[in-house]
């Protein structure tokens, strides 16, 4: 029997390509170019975006696209029903 990796059981590996290619768009944030605002006296404004981005938009798209679209192995499947029983 052929296993398919690039496919969840729930389907959703589409919702996670989307996810990304909207994340790689607000990445570019050409909406900042030319502007020359500080925050907190010191920080410039792409500076803080592009942190705040990082630290906390990537780290949760990386885990919904974890839990939502990452497949679960069958031995963990076999495991977690025999648990339940």
């Amino acid at each position: 029997m052929k296993k398919n990796y690039f496919k969840s059981s729930s389907g959703s590996l589409v919702l996670a390509l989307i996810v990304t290619v909207i994340a790689i768009i607000f990445h570019i944030d050409f909406w900042n170019w030319g502007k020359h605002n500080f925050y907190f006296g010191w920080v410039p404004q792409e500076f803080l975006y592009r942190a705040i981005f990082i630290g906390v938009v990537i780290p949760l798209i990386n885990y919904l696209i974890q839990k939502i679209s990452w497949p679960v192995p069958e031995e963990y499947e076999k495991n977690r029903e025999g648990k339940k029983r």
